[in-house]
């Protein structure tokens, strides 16, 4: 880390590398895929979301297209989750047995969807009220047809 330091000459004091995204560290198994359609197996030691470092055993060539398949158990048997695409952009440690392969993952679009209109009727509207009376409305009440006590004019 202290070689990815630098001082530079303007108001910022530090500048650390040229680092995009905070690295997750993991141990995550997975399996590669060439364009040959061989496949070697792999440990993730830590990813972004542009990129991955993978140690595995042996080493590729830098620029090669690979797949990249997480595992969810030991085994290499159960995938996590959908395959990503890659190229292998740096190599390290390839003088020994195994050697840590710096991905540098593809981002696809989202081809969006065409979506069907989808045209939900209206319900009808309701019929028109009748127009309330206008004035103040008076109602006689009659009891064993007798009208009732009412207001003495």
């Amino acid at each position: 880390m202290p070689d990815e330091m630098f001082f530079s000459n303007d108001e910022r004091a530090l500048v650390r590398g040229r680092r995009t995204a905070k690295r997750t560290d993991t141990f995550r198994p997975c399996v590669i895929t060439l364009p040959d359609g061989s496949q070697v197996e792999g440990i993730i030691l830590n990813l972004t979301p542009h990129g991955m470092l993978v140690r595995v055993m042996g080493s590729l060539e830098i620029g090669t297209p690979i797949e990249v398949q997480m595992m969810r158990d030991e085994t290499f048997q159960k995938p996590l989750a959908e395959p990503r695409y890659g190229t292998v952009v740096r190599l390290d440690g390839t003088d020994g047995v195994f050697s840590d392969m710096g991905v540098r993952l593809e981002h696809k679009r989202a081809t969006s969807r065409p979506r069907a209109k989808t045209i939900v009727p209206r319900p009808a509207p309701p019929p028109p009220r009748p127009a309330a009376p206008k004035g103040m409305q008076t109602m006689d009440i009659t009891r064993d047809g007798q009208k009732g006590p009412g207001r003495r004019k």
